[in-house]
């Protein structure tokens, strides 16, 4: 298991413009508000992290195959 703070620090090496983040039952998904103005796109997509051991998957993988679980809260971050 990872820590939030564990979780953070990856997502911010994967992508600077994190601004809020989705806590899920089995992950965290970070992301940018901006990306609600783009539809797809590699510099758009939210880094999606398992809590059980930090790995870092594609959202439809994230959301369908790992099934991530309910949205337990969403945040913002700094």
């Amino acid at each position: 298991m990872i820590t939030y703070e564990d979780a953070f620090r990856i997502a911010k090496s994967r992508r600077i413009d994190i601004d809020r983040c989705f806590e899920y039952e089995k992950g965290w998904s970070f992301g940018s508000k901006e990306d609600e103005n783009y539809v797809g796109g590699y510099d758009h997509a939210p880094v999606n992290i398992a809590k059980e051991n930090g790995k870092t998957y594609q959202t439809t993988y994230f959301l369908m195959i790992f099934n991530a679980g309910e949205i337990l809260r969403g945040f913002d971050v700094d």
